[in-house]
């Protein structure tokens, strides 16, 4: 029988949050596919790597959530391979790209995987894949108050000031044999942010997630970042994510790292489908009530200002889909399908052959 479950484990630390169980081989699915994950040493789904580049190559870091992360696709066909074995093609250089992303991860954890892992790996180029589905929300306590999280917030100075997760998560060895078991997994899921999750957290089986993300009485608390006006936690929201950009801007400058920053549409807004999303959940639509190319348009705005290339995949994606009328994610959730990946990384590859010219300068100069 085929169960729609991950039997994927997961774990944390102080500093980036929750990640992959290191050196796993597990599977996922959802009923639309069937995928063995594997973890390297870090927890990252992704091949080894030495910290030490090797001669004669030249590094590209991504930064992302579960969607870079992509554990609903084989590993090779993850827009993470997929960037590295065309540019490999294209350019007849040593280039490796290494998939750093987690899934629930956000901009608060981008910057602290940045700090502490990925500068070790010496990059030559990073690209933060900053997804408007959510990792707004997933940077501000109040709307994604996760004791697992790590978060920043502003001092009055609007300056950043960092909080490891509040709570530690008991490394329970029921958790580890019972992770396993796909039954389990169907039944932990069923009661996720319901009460009858607490005796599961309470041995060690789950982690508590805080303020649940979906709202069970109407719609996603994510969709309230195209709600008009915004309200004030939003509006603080966006400020803090801007002040982290603003942060790994400077911290790859003094190192002369370039940095891009991909922002990922959701696939309501590449396919025009938000009315009738709405529909689904009983919203009417009134048109002054809703905006929704606004997270868009702010962080496009943004990034301007703060003078950091971005790469919009909106129009390629949404040329794509009106093209051929195909979908980039999956029916079940909102993650890419194979198509999405692909669509992806052909639209970065010209901003990393362009920004890493300096790099295969060195690298014919050492030869």
């Amino acid at each position: 029988m085929f169960y729609p479950t991950c039997t994927v484990l997961r774990t944390f630390d102080y500093q980036r949050g929750v990640h992959l169980s290191p050196n796993q081989s597990a599977i996922c699915s959802n009923g639309e596919f069937r995928v063995e994950v594997r973890s390297n040493s870090l927890g990252f789904h992704d091949h080894e790597h030495t910290v030490a580049p090797e001669k004669n190559s030249c590094r590209v870091l991504f930064l992302g959530d579960s969607l870079i992360e992509a554990v609903q696709v084989d590993m090779e066909e993850s827009v993470t391979r997929l960037t590295e074995n065309e540019l490999r093609e294209k350019s007849k250089q040593q280039i490796d790209v290494l998939n750093f992303a987690s899934s629930g991860a956000g901009p608060s954890q981008y910057l602290q995987v940045l700090k502490t892992l990925g500068l070790n790996y010496s990059p030559d180029m990073v690209v933060l894949w900053l997804y408007l589905g959510n990792d707004i929300r997933n940077s501000h306590r109040s709307l994604q108050p996760s004791v697992t999280m790590p978060f920043h917030t502003l001092d009055s100075d609007e300056k950043l000031v960092f909080h490891p997760p509040p709570a530690e998560i008991p490394d329970s060895s029921l958790r580890k044999f019972f992770g396993g078991i796909t039954l389990f997994r169907i039944i932990r899921e069923a009661i996720r942010e319901t009460p009858l999750q607490k005796p599961f957290v309470a041995l060690g089986l789950a982690a508590h997630e805080g303020k649940a993300s979906w709202n069970r009485k109407g719609i996603p608390m994510d969709w309230y970042s195209y709600k008009i006006p915004l309200d004030e936690e939003w509006n603080d929201a966006y400020r803090t994510v801007f002040a982290i950009l603003k942060e790994v801007k400077r911290i790859l400058a003094e190192r002369d790292i370039p940095l891009l920053v991909a922002v990922i549409p959701t696939n309501l807004n590449i396919e025009d489908r938000w009315q009738e999303a709405l529909k689904y959940h009983n919203v009417e639509y009134h048109a002054d009530e809703w905006d929704f190319d606004m997270p868009r348009r702010k962080v496009l705005e943004a990034l301007h200002n703060l003078d950091i290339p971005v790469l919009d995949l909106l129009p390629s994606m949404q040329k794509d889909y009106q093209s051929h009328g195909i979908s980039h994610s999956w029916k079940k959730d909102a993650h890419w399908n194979q198509r999405g990946h692909q669509i992806a990384s052909q639209a970065v590859q010209p901003y990393i052959m362009e920004s890493i010219d300096s790099c295969f300068e060195n690298t014919a100069a050492s030869k």
